[in-house]
């Protein structure tokens, strides 16, 4: 039984294990875990860039260099 407690939620390894084999759900799994060390690493990283200011400085000196 999944449990959704104040901070957390607790899947069962049992769960865990039948939904990972199934390709559908792994990727779904994998997106999350992803998304969690992500969320890690901006936490940690002071210089850390959003993606949508990097994009906009990107296509910016795209343009300046085509002049």
């Amino acid at each position: 039984m999944i449990t959704i407690e104040k901070n957390k939620v607790v899947i069962p390894k049992k769960s865990w294990n039948r939904l990972i084999k199934d390709k559908y759900f792994e990727e779904m799994l994998q997106i999350f875990i992803d998304s969690e060390i992500l969320l890690e690493a901006m936490e940690k990283d002071n210089d850390f860039m959003n993606i949508r200011e990097y994009d906009k400085l990107r296509r910016e000196n795209k343009l300046s260099s085509s002049d």
